[in-house]
């Protein structure tokens, strides 16, 4: 048995799944949701993974978002979902949106695509509303344009060797959201950057239920949950 073999045999008895069959990094799918509501345990699987203890407590702030007003059918749900939000201030808000943007900017920079990052530098507009965001964007909000700088930005990064690079499935089933998957491997990445911390105002907005649309370069439009606005 290789070393990738043992670390997911190891991660497999660790939510005691008792089944013949071999784990392969697919089957980590999933796997943060055992660990519900509060991450108890974590610690653990995480033993001697390079990063493991900076993940960890990124993991934790996940747990701790989403276990508020968990109930046993909360606990149920196939992805963490942050159902009690605690409020947020309108000005608040409005900041971390302007700062995720300019880091999508910097990472635009980086990839030598000056064009769309002085669109989003150039987008001062921002609204701050109660209500959900609708889905899907409008056919020309440049959200597409903005998932792929993120996209391409983490792959043109080579990521410090850790046994946690087997387990991308199971930070992405988190939310089936790549940056929640990022800000929680981005120790893996940070010495191959001089942008610190890009994906921290999106967690910080995801954990109050926040979310947002690019209408245009020229504006965009946050939408907090309903009694969550504080102004």
């Amino acid at each position: 048995m290789d070393h990738e073999e043992m670390m997911l045999q190891r991660w497999k008895a660790a939510v005691n799944d008792t089944s013949r069959e071999a784990w392969t990094a697919e089957h980590m799918a999933g796997f943060f949701q055992y660990f519900r509501p509060d991450g108890a345990g974590l610690e653990k699987v995480f033993e001697d993974v390079e990063g493991g203890d900076e993940i960890v407590a990124r993991l934790l702030e996940i747990y701790e978002a989403t276990s508020a007003g968990s109930t046993s059918e909360t606990e149920e749900d196939g992805y963490f979902v942050v159902r009690n939000p605690s409020p947020i201030h309108a000005a608040r808000a409005e900041e971390l949106v302007r700062r995720h943007r300019d880091f999508v900017a910097a990472m635009a920079r980086v990839l030598g695509r000056d064009e769309d990052a002085s669109a989003l530098e150039c987008s001062l507009s921002v609204e701050v509303t109660e209500g959900e965001a609708p889905w899907p964007p409008d056919e020309d909000d440049p959200e597409t344009a903005v998932y792929e700088t993120i996209g391409d930005f983490m792959r043109s990064l080579i990521p410090r060797e850790s046994d946690a690079s087997l387990m991308e499935e199971a930070f992405y089933t988190i939310a089936c959201d790549y940056n929640l998957q990022y800000y929680c491997l981005w120790p893996l990445y940070r010495e191959e950057s001089t942008i610190e911390e890009p994906f921290k105002p999106y967690v910080d907005l995801w954990k109050h239920g926040v979310t947002f649309r690019f209408e245009g370069f020229e504006s965009i439009r946050v939408f907090v949950p309903e009694g969550k606005l504080l102004h």
